[in-house]
């Protein structure tokens, strides 16, 4: 009898923990084992970790370095900016054989360091960005931050970490989270997905012909997977950037993308090809088990909000950043919908003109059927709103004024109308009544 209660408790339990486990996690999903030391896929748009091992032990990411680097040279240097190199490049690990007084694009230069991963163009970068590597490295480091990293402390611009893991270190998640981040920018996503590149002639170099290390982009190789020859290439992938030094190991930043599901695999301290059958793998039980389902787009109108005195009555708001949830997927492929609503929250009842585009107007949440709040960004106006004219202190703001004044004519004119309607009912009755007065009367 006892044995009996202690299945029921058993089977309540497990009944309780299903019950309590979100949606959006199919537990019973098949997931591929990985050789990587340190791995981990998010699904980028929500930021939900679908699988992890050993995602936040601090390690060497080798020339992964380099996604950061990339993404803090888009945001300071305009592509076109022709840079002169300040010196002979270092022949250390892959360069491009620069010279001292050659001349190059700031888009030539990232795509030699991010395709064939050109350490000699990093420096360069860094150096023209910030003046010296150490400042440069600040600037990477406080980006890393606002991507959300918590563990990252980088001290070189191309992950040559000759000092030691303990150095130049990040973890699997933090680069998830910069990469997400890198990825929002349409220049990186271009340089990330190009398989090759020509550098044409320059005033010290014949033209440079450059490829992509990485082979899920392009390759025609296979590799032996559990007695399956699969290829390297994969069809879906977007990116991003591999990495291999004696002290990190063979490292890979991948991503992949089908409709709204985009995915983002980290693995550090792999095999030379396992890294990327893993990260195919890891793709392939993403793609198969989960899906992304988008509530609120970025900065895609939510809801219009009232304008206190302005060239408008209305603003259009919505959220600051991309609001979605990762779902399980049905048997038949569909996702399962979320049990979600996206509220905006204005910071006040009217917001006073003059309003800026992405001015913040207040908070939009996601809100589950229990009115628990599972996500938040800031709600930001869409569009500018001038400070309105005269009328606009009286609830009338520019927009409405053509209107209010075809209103004010409207009414002047029936008013008018009337007017005339009325005098001239009066003189008929005025008429008839001394026409009665001065008409015969018999006697």
């Amino acid at each position: 009898m006892d044995r009996i209660k202690r299945v029921k408790y058993i089977i309540i339990a497990m009944m309780l923990a299903a019950a309590v486990m979100p949606s959006f996690i199919w537990a019973d999903a098949k997931v591929p084992e990985v050789e990587g030391t340190s791995v981990i896929m998010i699904d980028r748009a929500s930021g939900q970790i679908l699988y992890e091992k050993n995602a936040v032990e601090k390690r060497d990411p080798a020339s992964i370095t380099k996604i950061l680097t990339c993404l803090v040279v888009l945001e300071n240097l305009e592509l076109d900016r022709v840079v002169t190199v300040p010196e002979d490049s270092s022949p250390i690990g892959v360069n491009i054989d620069m010279h001292k007084g050659e001349k190059l694009t700031v888009e030539q230069l990232l795509y030699a360091m991010m395709l064939p991963s050109a350490n000699d163009a990093a420096r360069v970068l860094a150096i023209e960005t910030a003046g010296d590597i150490d400042s440069f490295c600040d600037m990477m480091n406080e980006r890393a931050k606002e991507c959300g990293a918590k563990n990252t402390h980088f001290t070189n611009t191309n992950g040559l970490n000759t000092a030691g893991q303990e150095h130049h270190r990040t973890t699997a998640e933090d680069l998830a989270l910069i990469a997400g981040e890198a990825l929002d920018n349409k220049t990186f996503r271009k340089l990330v997905t190009t398989v090759r590149y020509t550098i044409p002639p320059t005033n010290k170099s014949e033209a440079r012909k450059l490829k992509t290390t990485n082979p899920l982009l392009k390759s025609g190789k296979k590799v032996e997977v559990d007695g399956v020859k699969i290829p390297l290439e994969y069809e879906r992938a977007t990116g991003i950037k591999t990495g291999t030094t004696s002290t990190a190991g063979n490292c890979f930043a991948a991503s992949a993308k089908d409709g709204d599901t985009e995915f983002i695999v980290i693995i550090l301290d792999s095999g030379e090809y396992t890294r990327f059958t893993d990260a195919v793998q890891l793709f392939e039980y993403g793609f198969e088990n989960f899906g992304t389902q988008i509530l609120a787009r970025e900065k895609k109108e939510i809801q219009s909000l009232k304008v206190r005195r302005g060239a408008s009555g209305h603003v259009p708001a919505g959220a600051a950043d991309t609001l979605a949830v990762t779902c399980s997927r049905n048997s038949d492929g569909s996702i399962e919908e979320a049990d979600m609503e996206v509220k905006l929250i204005p910071a006040e009842d009217k917001v006073d003109a003059p309003v800026c585009k992405g001015d913040v107007v207040g908070t939009v949440q996601l809100v589950d059927g229990s009115g628990k709040v599972h996500k938040s960004c800031d709600a930001i106006a869409l569009v500018n709103v001038d400070r309105g004219g005269p009328l606009s202190a009286i609830g009338i703001p520019d927009d409405m004024v053509p209107l209010f004044a075809a209103a004010v004519v409207t009414a002047a004119l029936i008013v008018l109308i009337t007017l005339i309607l009325i005098r001239q009912r009066k003189a008929v009755r005025e008429t008839e009544t001394k026409r009665s007065e001065t008409a015969p009367k018999d006697v």
